[in-house]
């Protein structure tokens, strides 16, 4: 028998907490009232390590706070969405990269709302230990590669699996009909995440963050107009505050998976971590309200935003499948000279690439069941690859490497080592990557990124469902 969902007057729950702060908390919304049991194994794998691990989460103040974020987007981002739909898309975003990249006082007559967000996003919080944020920031960009490999393929699985990410996703609809801009565009984000200038205001790297902050806005906005009242009074805002959350504290996976693997972290490098968690979420524009205070309890948080993944929506296998897509058009691009035939070839060779690289890590996380319900009716199970034989593989190799690696750090002036290669030579290498893909995108569409996808999207038009 289907569950009963409790009525929800919208006024009670669609509202800016930040302009509503001593309103009553507001609970999770009904249709994400559901510990989905395919997250228990991966929170046990990546957090068990660190804190208790139950079936469901017992609410508590720290629970409730993010189940009252699951109704709204962004709360600093949603003053900036409706100045764009007040001034028109072409106007707004003229003065937005304005305000982004010459600053907000170089702009004649500002807005009110553009002059709040950069007031906001201008100075560094009170609370960043900027120090300790960039040993954070080293410490995730010096995880072991078979981690690396893992966490991509925990990002893909989460992209397709996860209730929300999967529906809003599916329905922006980017991924089908814009997948190598898309994914060339994300990959670019993340990259430089990692780059020691995401600590500078006038930054590339600060300025594409910002500028993803504002496409999430955007694009959040025109879901939950296409998808009417009745879905949000169901699951909330499509593309929540609690999930920027996510998003922004995703680089600590890499170091928990590291540390479950037999390369420790202290309790000092997970704080430092967190720190760095913590002001890189701040710049995608989850809540202060939802900041951790330390590494501990950004491991709890994380824990249950992943309690509450729910199941896949409809798009699972459509968005699984624009990943072989991307891989066709990428192709097109770099062998546009060669045959079909070897083009189709190159093809399917990339496709057992990704997968595994980045799906047979995920049965060591999530367990090869879970994998293979993943890639269930895609192009991916015809590759016909036995996840369970196959991450039984990759985890002992994954134990070995970070051992060695755990070993290599005992050695005399690893820690300075480390800070010259992980803290820039790494993250120049990466950047150099990103710069590539760029390139290929370029060739192919005659246009790099942008992040202006979604400046239309607002009223619902172009997306997807």
């Amino acid at each position: 028998m289907s569950k009963v969902l409790p009525a929800i007057d919208r006024a009670d729950v669609e509202f800016n907490r930040l302009d509503r702060p001593d309103s009553p908390l507001r609970p999770i919304p009904p249709g994400r009232d559901y510990f989905a049991p395919r997250w228990k194994r991966s929170r046990e794998f990546l957090f068990g390590p660190w804190i208790d691990i139950e079936e469901e989460a017992a609410p508590s103040e720290f629970t409730r706070w993010r189940d009252d974020y699951f109704w709204q987007a962004d709360e600093h981002i949603i003053p900036v969405v409706d100045m764009f739909e007040r001034l028109g898309h072409g106007d707004a975003r003229a003065i937005f990269e304005q305000a982004l990249t010459n600053g907000i006082d170089t702009v004649d007559s500002p807005p009110p709302e553009l002059v709040r967000f950069f007031d906001r996003i201008d100075t560094f919080p009170d609370w960043l230990d900027l120090a300790a944020a960039q040993r954070g920031r080293t410490l995730v960009s010096s995880a072991t590669m078979l981690s690396v490999m893992a966490i991509l393929g925990w990002a893909v699985f989460e992209t397709t699996m996860t209730g929300d990410i999967s529906a809003a996703t599916g329905a922006a609809g980017r991924f089908q009909h814009q997948g190598l801009r898309r994914q060339v565009e994300t990959v670019r984000m993340f990259g430089l995440m990692s780059h020691p200038s995401v600590f500078e205001r006038h930054s590339e790297a600060f300025h594409t963050i910002t500028r993803v902050r504002l496409m999430h806005g955007l694009v959040s906005r025109g879901l939950k107009r296409k998808w009417g009242p009745e879905i949000y009074l169901k699951y909330g805002e499509p593309i929540a505050a609690s999930s920027l959350l996510g998003f922004g504290n995703g680089p600590l996976l890499l170091r928990l998976a590291d540390h479950q693997l037999g390369r420790r972290l202290s309790r000092g490098q997970l704080d430092d971590i967190a720190m760095y968690a913590a002001y890189t979420s701040w710049l995608l524009g989850a809540p202060d309200n939802l900041r951790t205070r330390d590494g501990i309890e950004l491991v709890k948080s994380l824990n249950y935003v992943f309690a509450r993944g729910g199941d896949p929506s409809a798009w699972r296998a459509e968005l699984l499948d624009s990943f072989a897509g991307m891989i066709r058009e990428s192709t097109d691009i770099r062998l546009r000279k060669a045959s079909p035939a070897a083009r189709e070839r190159s093809v399917h060779v990339a496709k057992v690439g990704m997968a595994c690289s980045s799906f047979v890590p995920l049965a060591m996380i999530f367990g090869p069941d879970q994998v293979d319900a993943m890639v269930e009716g895609t192009e991916f199970e015809k590759l016909g690859i036995d996840y369970t034989l196959a991450g039984r593989w990759f985890e002992r190799a994954a134990r070995i490497y970070a051992r060695t690696a755990a070993l290599r750090e005992r050695a005399p002036g690893v820690t300075l080592l480390r800070n010259q290669v992980h803290g820039r030579i790494v993250p120049q290498a990466v950047l150099r990557i990103v710069n590539e893909s760029e390139r290929l995108l370029l060739a192919g569409q005659g246009a790099g990124s942008t992040y202006t996808h979604h400046d239309k999207s607002t009223g619902g038009a172009g997306l997807t469902g």
